[in-house]
């Protein structure tokens, strides 16, 4: 038990270093955008906000299925298994990022992001610009996997926030001096590759990878990796599919106009489920080594109360003041009204749920039913979304999307079976006492 607190500690100073980050980038530079460029050009660039996420799609589930395999073989003192398992791991990711972007030269070329999303000719090469930037971003990000099976989760994402922290005044200096959404994007993205390259060159992270050699190259390897990472994928898709590919289909049906107004709203709700699944992440590393339920219970209560606590915080306090703080903030009225808020902190939490829901299936062994229950999710989700922006509106959108989460419902009932404990155990007051040590192996 100690040995979780501890990294549930570590994990939560670190991440509250870059949730102030994406908080100050969000709450400093919106307004700054919205003054200089106007509502159809911060659409523009909260598009390619949204790209950067659906970017890491191109993992193919590559990054979180390397995660739990290292943990596993450095676990068990298989350095060089583990070395082999990230050059294989990063060779596949560099081929998927080849054919990615050579697909999105050409669809550029041919004007098709412009012309399906809406973009300006002068903002036609954003599309292209975002993926190559986030693709290096999320390649840098895979070679920094060793450190987070060494326990070290907090130096990766602190490098994160350095580079989120970096980009604040970097991109208003050029937001200020004439520079557009492309700029904009080239700067954030820009300063996120030098916070991880100083992490690989400050911690010689090249050590642990094996020189690659020719099989590591064919074929047959890249497709191995990529079907063993494919229930990963089909989680990383899907909830990605349910917030920022609403974005795009806003703007597909309502225009980049309407994506700018729902990405900011949807940042907001990030926060909250930022809170709320702010130790969802380390369900992965630790659940593995939890050998009885009462391990296991303990593991998710200890999660969850951190979880809930600040949340259910964030979300209260979004739900109280959001509507206000929107209104002075943007200096316009906030676009569901009194409500936005209150829809903000539920779509968070909801959010937040499906995140700690998955990662703990996957942290049990069950990935292919964490895949089947984040599918439904998503598909419900983006299915009704769609119906009801063209019938009701962006609420009708929003409220479907959170209904949505009910798909997830069995989920969390395997989760509670596994732990032998109640949904009031571990969903409703994670708090309750339990009278095992519960404890885990140590890695």
């Amino acid at each position: 038990m100690p040995y979780i607190k501890k990294q549930l500690w570590e994990n939560q100073l670190w991440e509250t270093v870059g949730f102030a980050a994406k908080a100050g980038f969000l709450f400093l530079l919106t307004p700054l955008m919205l003054r200089i460029w106007g509502k159809a050009q911060f659409g523009e660039f909260a598009l390619a906000g949204s790209l950067v996420v659906f970017v890491s799609l191109v993992d193919f589930g590559i990054r979180g299925t390397s995660r739990v395999r290292l943990c596993q073989m450095f676990s068990q003192e298989k350095i060089e298994h583990g070395r082999s398992l990230m050059t294989e791991s990063a060779t596949s990711l560099l081929l998927n990022i080849f054919v990615v972007t050579g697909a999105v030269v050409i669809f550029t070329i041919l004007g098709l992001p412009s012309s399906l999303l809406g973009l300006s000719d002068e903002n036609r090469w954003i599309v292209l610009l975002t993926t190559v930037l986030s693709s290096l971003v999320l390649w840098l990000g895979l070679c920094t996997e060793p450190l987070v099976a060494r326990d070290q989760i907090g130096v990766q994402k602190l490098a994160i926030a350095m580079g989120s922290l970096l980009a604040i005044p970097l991109t208003a200096l050029v937001v200020l001096g004439g520079g557009g959404p492309c700029a904009a994007i080239v700067t954030w993205q820009g300063s996120l590759v030098l916070g991880l390259l100083a992490l690989l060159v400050y911690r010689r992270s090249w050590r642990d990878f094996a020189p690659p050699t020719g099989i590591l190259h064919t074929l047959r390897l890249w497709k191995s990796t990529v079907r063993n990472s494919f229930a990963f994928h089909v989680v990383s898709t899907t909830g990605i599919g349910k917030t920022h590919g609403l974005t795009l289909i806003i703007s597909a049906i309502g225009g980049p106009g309407q994506a700018g107004v729902f990405f900011i709203f949807l940042r907001l709700a990030e926060m909250v489920s930022s809170l709320g699944a702010v130790s969802a992440e380390l369900l992965i590393n630790i659940l593995p080594y939890a050998d009885s339920a009462s391990a296991r219970r303990v593991c998710l209560q200890s999660v969850n109360r951190q979880s809930l606590f600040l949340g259910g915080s964030g979300a209260i306090l979004l739900a109280l003041v959001g509507p206000w703080f929107l209104q002075v903030w943007l200096g316009q009225p906030p676009v569901f009204g009194w409500v936005t808020g209150l829809l903000a902190a539920i779509y968070g939490l909801s959010t937040a749920f499906r995140q700690t829901s998955c990662n703990a299936l996957i942290g049990l062994g069950r990935i292919r039913f964490a895949a089947v229950s984040a599918l439904a999710e998503g598909c419900l989700a983006l299915a009704g979304a769609i119906y009801f922006q063209k019938n009701v509106g962006l609420v009708g959108a929003v409220i479907c999307a959170i209904i949505s989460s009910a798909a997830l419902l069995p989920a969390a009932t395997i989760i509670n079976q596994a732990c032998a404990a109640t949904w009031f155990q571990i969903w409703g007051w994670p708090w309750t006492k339990d009278q095992s040590d519960g404890s885990t192996r140590r890695r």
